[in-house]
Protein backbone atom coordinates (compact mmCIF):
# COMPACT_ATOMS: atom_id res chain seq x y z
CA UNK A 1 0.00 0.00 0.00
CA UNK A 2 1.47 3.34 -1.04
CA UNK A 3 1.58 6.13 1.52
CA UNK A 4 1.51 9.87 0.97
CA UNK A 5 4.09 10.28 3.72
CA UNK A 6 7.51 11.56 2.74
CA UNK A 7 10.74 10.66 4.47
CA UNK A 8 11.33 14.34 5.23
CA UNK A 9 8.05 14.40 7.23
CA UNK A 10 9.32 11.93 9.87
CA UNK A 11 9.13 13.54 13.32
CA UNK A 12 10.19 10.69 15.63
CA UNK A 13 12.71 7.90 15.51
CA UNK A 14 14.12 4.92 17.32
CA UNK A 15 17.76 3.98 16.83
CA UNK A 16 19.59 0.78 17.63
CA UNK A 17 23.06 1.51 18.95
CA UNK A 18 26.10 -0.59 19.71
CA UNK A 19 28.37 0.50 22.54
CA UNK A 20 32.09 0.67 21.84
CA UNK A 21 33.65 -1.85 24.23
CA UNK A 22 36.85 0.14 24.72
CA UNK A 23 35.10 3.46 25.33
CA UNK A 24 31.62 3.11 26.80
CA UNK A 25 30.89 6.78 26.04
CA UNK A 26 31.02 6.04 22.29
CA UNK A 27 28.11 4.39 20.54
CA UNK A 28 27.37 3.61 16.92
CA UNK A 29 23.95 3.81 15.31
CA UNK A 30 23.36 0.56 13.42
CA UNK A 31 19.68 1.03 12.59
CA UNK A 32 17.22 3.91 12.34
CA UNK A 33 13.45 3.53 12.22
CA UNK A 34 11.43 6.68 11.58
CA UNK A 35 7.85 7.42 12.62
CA UNK A 36 5.35 10.12 11.71
CA UNK A 37 3.62 9.73 15.07
CA UNK A 38 5.22 9.19 18.47
CA UNK A 39 6.07 5.48 18.79
CA UNK A 40 4.24 3.57 21.49
CA UNK A 41 5.61 0.79 23.68
CA UNK A 42 4.32 -1.77 21.19
CA UNK A 43 6.39 -0.08 18.44
CA UNK A 44 9.53 -0.36 20.59
CA UNK A 45 8.78 -4.02 21.38
CA UNK A 46 8.05 -4.89 17.74
CA UNK A 47 11.21 -3.21 16.51
CA UNK A 48 13.37 -4.99 19.10
CA UNK A 49 11.86 -8.36 18.17
CA UNK A 50 12.36 -7.72 14.47
CA UNK A 51 15.97 -6.63 14.88
CA UNK A 52 16.74 -9.60 17.13
CA UNK A 53 15.18 -12.21 14.82
CA UNK A 54 15.35 -11.01 11.20
CA UNK A 55 18.63 -11.83 9.48
CA UNK A 56 18.11 -8.94 7.05
CA UNK A 57 19.23 -6.45 9.71
CA UNK A 58 22.40 -8.28 10.72
CA UNK A 59 21.87 -7.79 14.44
CA UNK A 60 21.02 -11.33 15.54
CA UNK A 61 23.10 -12.19 18.59
CA UNK A 62 24.48 -8.65 18.91
CA UNK A 63 24.18 -6.62 22.10
CA UNK A 64 22.40 -3.42 21.07
CA UNK A 65 20.27 -0.85 22.82
CA UNK A 66 17.23 0.97 21.51
CA UNK A 67 16.97 4.66 22.23
CA UNK A 68 14.93 7.62 21.10
CA UNK A 69 16.53 9.36 18.14
CA UNK A 70 17.67 12.91 18.78
CA UNK A 71 16.40 15.72 16.55
CA UNK A 72 19.86 15.79 14.94
CA UNK A 73 19.68 12.08 14.13
CA UNK A 74 16.21 12.46 12.64
CA UNK A 75 17.39 15.36 10.49
CA UNK A 76 20.41 13.37 9.31
CA UNK A 77 18.37 10.36 8.26
CA UNK A 78 15.44 12.26 6.77
CA UNK A 79 17.36 14.70 4.58
CA UNK A 80 19.29 11.98 2.76
CA UNK A 81 16.27 10.60 0.90
CA UNK A 82 13.41 12.81 -0.27
CA UNK A 83 11.37 9.97 -1.79
CA UNK A 84 7.97 8.72 -0.68
CA UNK A 85 7.89 5.76 1.62
CA UNK A 86 5.33 3.03 1.72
Amino acid sequence: MKSDHKTKDIKYGIVAVLKEEENQDDSFVVHFCGYWEKPEKSDWDSLREELETDEEFGLIGMDFELMEATPEMIKHFTTEDESSVS
